[in-house]
């Protein structure tokens, strides 16, 4: 039966592993979209200066918001926290990962706001993604940027090209829920600007 879908092409067979023809051809657009951006610069370049004042303003909006919950001593960005900030915002294509509670909102808000400071500050710039509408409300919450369902986005995209991000930054998150389709979707979405994949590497 596997031979026939071969031979019928409807079964395609790569080093031993059988795929449907269209999941396969899905990998390989994943695989060919991803080198291509991991191959070119950022787009926009920032400085330390941005990503000081950042930190800075991320860490005044958390510890207001932990002080109305009654927790005492704020919040501060770890050295690990940082460095994934840097590493964010110096590549065209990130994975920001982490179990509960490791910060990656905040990291996220933090690489928001210093690619803002870096060029132009409308809020606009900055496209969240989620694969569901709860997850995208939960990061508008968290963060204060608006987020919509990665499917919204495609779709809005498709009927009006002008919606389609170019020199922005795209930060997806609940990147674990996303199977290969969607992920297709969303690189051919955001190929002409920064994006990052958040999620947890346990889930």
């Amino acid at each position: 039966i596997i031979k026939l879908g071969i031979n019928e092409e409807i079964l395609v067979e790569d080093h031993g592993c059988i795929y449907t023809k269209k999941m396969y051809e899905k990998e390989q657009e994943v695989a060919s979209i991803l080198v291509e951006m991991c191959n070119e610069e950022p787009v926009r370049r920032i400085k330390e200066e941005h990503i000081q004042a950042a930190i800075k303003q991320t860490e005044e909006r958390k510890g207001e918001e932990l002080k109305k919950e009654g927790i005492d001593g704020g919040f501060k960005a770890t050295d690990e926290q940082i460095e994934a900030v840097r590493i964010g915002l110096g590549s065209r294509v990130a994975i920001l990962s982490g179990g509960p509670g490791r910060g990656k909102t905040a990291i996220a808000e933090i690489i928001a706001k210093a690619f803002l400071a870096a060029g132009s500050s409308d809020k606009s710039n900055i496209v969240m993604l989620a694969p569901t509408g709860r997850a995208a409300q939960r990061i508008t919450e968290s963060t204060g940027y608006e987020a919509m369902t990665a499917h919204r986005a495609i779709f809005k995209a498709k009927f009006n090209p002008d919606e389609e991000p170019e020199d922005k930054l795209v930060i997806c998150d609940e990147t674990s829920m996303v199977d290969i389709s969607l992920m297709d979707a969303i690189l051919k979405y955001a190929r002409k600007s920064n994006i990052i994949f958040v999620g947890d590497v346990n889930q």
